[in-house]
């Protein structure tokens, strides 16, 4: 089995499907898992361990101070759908470039930072958004050629 890259790919965010692949430069679907021993009580002096997992979209974008929500910018998008929760697709690496995997699901998106250190070029600024449920993962199936095809 190779190696495989990040890219091409996608992310599109939100019910207008506006794709910000062009200024998100990493993204991932992170995972954190919570065990939790059950507390004892008079119907169950013996609990089990309760076990949880919960998912977020974080990764790095491009600093933009110029593009607004309407022509596709990242961090405006943020700002004006501070708090909301939207649809989201991230597709890591398109079909067209070998690429069989594609995640949707709910985030709920924040406000990013802006700015950075005076007399310096920002270049990237940190997101997460935490899933609102875990995502739905899709692998594509792609069909091989049999000498009949």
């Amino acid at each position: 089995m190779s190696q495989d890259t990040l890219g091409i790919g996608d992310l599109v965010i939100g019910a207008g499907n506006t794709s910000f692949a062009t200024q998100v430069s990493s993204c991932e679907i992170a995972y954190n898992h919570d065990y939790q021993d059950g507390i004892p009580v008079l119907a169950n002096p013996s609990p089990g361990q309760t076990f949880s997992t919960r998912a977020e979209l974080s990764g790095e974008a491009v600093q933009d101070f110029q593009t607004s929500e309407a022509l596709g910018g990242f961090q405006a998008y943020c700002e004006a759908h501070n708090g909301e929760l939207v649809p989201f697709t991230f597709t890591p690496k398109t079909p067209a470039e070998g690429g069989l995997l594609t995640a949707t699901g709910t985030i709920r998106i924040s406000a990013i930072s802006i700015g950075g250190e005076v007399g310096t070029v920002p270049t990237k600024v940190p997101f997460t958004f935490p899933c609102d449920e875990l995502p739905t993962l899709t692998w594509t199936t792609i069909k091989t050629a049999t000498a009949k095809d």
